[in-house]
This record gives structure tokens, sequence and C-alpha cells, in this order.
């Protein structure tokens, strides 16, 4: 099921972004994330559980890394595509943004949980909690 997951989140992604270029996609990207959370907050929830399951689980933490590293790559990947289209650099390398989108998706699933209304700004993404004023 993971696998599946990861590869329409990729595919997902790809198509969110087509003809986008830089921020414009990167605020599309977290827009598409934050109402698949929103309309899968029980999957959400079963990923948490099953990441803390397996980092418990030596082999099974191994085959959830491998798994897990697709879908950092599959991420890194259209941001990379998003910055070039942009004709702009990054502000960190693709792969800790990646990263850190996965970091703040977990956390915010969690805290949703205590505030279903944590980090809702409207009809703007949540990422534009983070942009500069």
């Amino acid at each position: 099921m993971l696998e599946e997951r990861i590869a329409e989140r990729a595919e997902r992604n790809r198509s969110v972004t087509a003809g986008l270029a830089g921020m414009e996609g990167v605020r599309a990207l977290a827009a598409a994330g934050d109402a698949d959370q929103k309309d899968n907050a029980a999957w959400s929830l079963l990923l948490i559980e099953f990441r803390v399951h397996a980092a418990r689980h030596l082999e099974l933490a191994a085959r959830y890394t491998a798994l897990h590293e697709r879908a950092v790559g599959a991420l890194a990947d259209v941001l990379t595509e998003l910055y070039a289209r942009a004709g702009v650099d990054p502000p960190q390398p693709v792969r800790a943004l990646a990263q850190a989108n996965f970091v703040i998706a977990t956390g915010l699933v969690l805290e949703r949980q205590a505030d279903p209304e944590a980090l809702s700004v409207g009809d703007r993404a949540p990422i534009d909690v983070f942009a500069p004023i």
C-alpha cells in the first residue's frame, strides 16, 4: 500500500506542478498536500503509526527507509524542476527542502489532532505562514 501511495503522490505532484515554476509551484504542492492530508487524515495517522512501529524493528525500518527515500527523491525531483523552470537557485538544497516538507507535514498531522484549524490560512497554502513579510 505504501509503495502505491508513494507512486500516486509522486504522479500527483508532477501533475499539480505541470507548467508552474518557482514559488508558484511550491505553493501548489503545499496546497495539494494540505488538501490531501485533510481528505485522508486517517491515512496520515496510519502512516505515522507505521513509521513509529518500523523504527522499533530493524528489518522493517530498513524497508521503510528505502521507500521513504523514494518519496523524498521524487519530491526533490519535482522541486528541482520547479526552480529550474524559474531560472533561480533553490534557497536550500532540494533534498533538504523535500525532507523539511515531510517533517512539517508529519507535525501538522499531529497538531491537527489537537487543533483541526492549525496553520489554516484561508484559501492560501500553509507554506504562506512561513513566507517573508
